[in-house]
């Protein structure tokens, strides 16, 4: 389909220009458009793993034994070549990435463990189940072995033309899909531009440049210049021909639509110099398919992405990790661009890295994976001409001048490499999580610390409580620290957190100041008893014993019980039936805290242990895992991303959370709780709970955009 007589490749060009000169000058109103280009995109998807499995399976089984020697030859002799240079060229560009001073904490992988995990990807015990959960290791493999066995079966020919068919019902389907390419990449664009604010990126932004720099350089230079060392094809000739194929990869992030498109070029190109009989015509027809399901450029540039995580967050990568990350990078970074979280996702486990960094990959996959689909449809691209042009004999081996221009290709790139680096930010910016969150409006309060002394108030015992506060001008609250997000002291030392909050409110509404008390667990009851402080907070739990010897207000939060473990362990602890199994198992939990009683009742075959302070867990060795609540939980190993959250099953119960007061005082208890309820009317609470718990900061001012900052159209 032509609009206004351009071509597809044309008008998807042109739909990039339109897509960001609409999202710089209408900006955030261009964020509905996001759910258009989701539809694109999910549809681009919708073929890929069938087509993927129906064309490796057709590709190898209509082959001959003996032209399937003949294939494997010429692949052994490339594919080795061009997957070096793209890992030389990933960790060259690693040199941009500059190295932090400190390091976390890191423990060695467990072997064991990676094995079975190692398994489980590359064997398909049920290939339907591997087809429905995209596990592309074991589809690629069940597929490779089912086209190896159709090799010497004479008659194949039905099946042969059943998966032919297939195929091309499934390139008809991704046609289809593919002339919408310029409204999905328009809206892609418009909103992606729309929305995209600089600070998000802020942290991740060297990463970005080194990823950006090194895929653009090797698209647009290395590989086109390796074709040129072994083929009699120039590097233009060999940009020009593929600049459709280019084009579609890198405005739609998909590599399979560019696959027929591939294919014409090349065989463009061996007509062009005489080389498009029917010699090998079989083998040369299957040579695409199977380079797509090897490790393509642009995924291999993940390796990137790790080798940045282990540097943002600080761990140590020894030579060890280095060649793990290249050895099993090669086996699950295939298969299509977008289909390599769960290969990152595997690298991540294995070479115990945060599984937090998931999160970042996603984030900035929405910058890289145009860039990664492009320099894996130039890598496609390359590798396919250059064995085409081996099966026809047309391969050039003169060592001399391929030295030459390899050193001349190889200088160019590292000297622009050596550049940006130069050019670039000296450090990784890493701002911890709810470390810089600070309360709002305070009012007038004092944080009284363990080792001081606190003044005593003489107390009326003919006032109430509410009365004594208003009478002294202070509201005195008991405070224990071990409890972020609820309370905790940030970055500044200051106290925060949701519970402080409210307690600044309540403060507020009383008109007066407040005093912050410190106390332990195994103390509350009898500081509560001995006034020393009107309330208490710190993600208190209603207990049974507590029930005998304190007071609750209305509990505002219920809470799930959870493990806190390392990043690759959490497989372990998933079921409460396999955690009571092992042995030597060690549980820690916050001393006094309500999780001592139920870690005895859930594991009693386990070692409890003991800890005053949350920092103490991250001693090696201490415990195997921490009991805990799930949204305190959370935000501890946001701060301390190689620990994850696991809720094992079946559950191991929910705790309630209340403010702690003292026993029998019903009018200080009423007013509490009426006036909790009064902040949960007005969204107090909620708009509290958004920031503390999920970090949600409000979004001070709209995106810059032409429409409202130059125009002034709209406020």
């Amino acid at each position: 389909m032509k609009i206004f007589g351009l071509s597809l490749h044309a008008q998807i060009f042109a739909s990039m220009i339109l897509g960001v000169v609409a999202g710089v000058f209408f900006g955030e109103l261009c964020a509905p458009l996001a759910q258009l280009g989701d539809v694109f995109v999910m549809l681009l998807k919708m073929t890929v793993i069938p087509y993927m499995s129906c064309a490796l399976i057709y590709s190898l089984g209509r082959l001959s034994i003996k032209e399937a020697k003949f294939l494997l030859k010429e692949f052994i002799l490339v594919v080795p070549i061009f997957a070096c240079t793209i890992i030389i060229c990933v960790y060259t560009a690693s040199y941009i990435l500059p190295y932090p001073e400190a390091a976390l904490h890191h423990s060695f992988v467990d072997t064991e463990q990676a094995h079975e995990n190692l398994l489980q990807l590359f064997i398909p015990i049920n290939p339907f189940k591997a087809l429905a959960t995209d596990s592309i290791p074991a589809i690629v493999l069940f597929s490779v072995l089912f086209g190896l066995a159709m090799l010497p079966l004479k008659n194949k020919q039905t099946l042969l033309s059943s998966f032919h068919t297939a195929i091309e019902a499934l390139t008809k389907i991704t046609q289809w899909v593919a002339s919408l390419s310029p409204i999905g990449v328009f809206a892609l664009l418009a909103s992606s531009t729309g929305t995209m604010t600089f600070p998000q990126f802020e942290k991740i932004r060297i990463y970005l440049l080194a990823m950006l720099t090194a895929t653009t350089l090797v698209s647009l230079w290395v590989l086109p210049r390796l074709v040129a060392l072994f083929t009699p094809i120039s590097s233009k000739e060999f940009l020009k021909e593929m600049q459709p194929a280019i084009l579609l990869g890198f405005t739609t992030s998909n590599t399979i639509i560019t696959i027929p498109l591939i294919m014409n070029s090349i065989e463009r190109v061996l007509k062009k110099h005489n080389m498009g009989d029917a010699k090998s015509q079989n083998a040369l027809n299957s040579i695409v398919p199977i380079v797509y399901n090897c490790p393509t450029a642009g995924n291999l540039f993940a390796m990137l992405f790790i080798i940045f995580t282990a540097l943002f967050y600080a761990v140590p990568f020894s030579v060890w990790d280095h060649i793990k990350l290249i050895s099993l990078s090669l086996p699950v970074l295939i298969g299509a661009v977008n289909a390599t979280l769960s290969g990152v996702t595997f690298l991540i486990d294995n070479l115990q890295l945060p599984i937090d960094a998931i999160s970042l990959y996603i984030e900035t996959f929405t910058v890289t994976r145009n860039f990664q689909a492009m320099v894996s449809v130039v890598g496609i691209a390359a590798v396919s001409l250059t064995i085409s042009m081996a099966c026809y004999g047309s391969m050039k081996l003169q060592w001399g001048l391929i030295w030459k221009k390899l050193g001349l290709t190889a200088a160019v790139y590292f000297v622009i490499i050596a550049l940006v680096s130069f050019l670039g930010p000296d450090t990784i910016t890493q701002k911890e999580p709810f470390s810089h969150l600070s309360i709002h409006n305070p009012v007038s309060s004092r944080v009284f610390k363990q080792s001081e002394k606190v003044p005593e108030l003489q107390i009326d015992p003919q006032l109430s409580t509410i009365e004594q506060i208003k009478k002294h001008k202070i509201l005195r609250v008991g405070y224990n620290s071990n409890a972020i997000p609820f309370c905790y002291f940030n970055s500044q030392e200051e106290l925060v957190g949701l519970d402080v909050a409210v307690m600044h409110e309540l403060a507020r509404t009383l008109e007066v100041g407040i005093e912050f008390i410190p106390f332990t667990y195994q103390n509350l009851e009898k500081n509560l008893i001995e006034k020393k402080f009107h309330i208490a907070i710190g993600s208190i739990a209603i207990t049974e014993s507590r029930l005998e010897s304190m007071g609750f207000t209305e509990p505002y939060t219920t809470e799930s019980r959870c493990l806190v473990v390392k990043d690759h362990r959490r497989g372990e602890f998933s079921s409460v039936e396999n955690i009571q199994s092992k042995k030597q198992l060690k549980i820690a939990s916050l001393e006094g805290s309500s999780h001592e009683s139920k870690a005895k009742f859930w594991f009693p075959n386990a070692q409890l242990v003991q800890i005053s302070d949350l920092n103490q867990f991250l001693a090696p060795n201490l415990a195997d895992a921490l009991l805990w609540t799930k949204d305190e939980a959370i935000t501890w190993c946001l701060m301390n991303p190689q620990y994850s959250v696991v809720i094992p099953l079946p559950h191991i119960g929910k705790e309630q959370y209340a403010y702690g007061l003292e026993q029998g005082d019903e009018d200080f208890t009423s007013y509490v709780n009426y006036w909790i309820d009064l902040k949960r009317l007005d969204g107090f609470l909620e708009q509290e709970k958004r920031l503390w718990i999920f970090g949600e900061e409000k979004h001070s001012t709209p995106r810059w955009s032409i429409i409202r900052n130059v125009l002034h159209w709209i406020d």
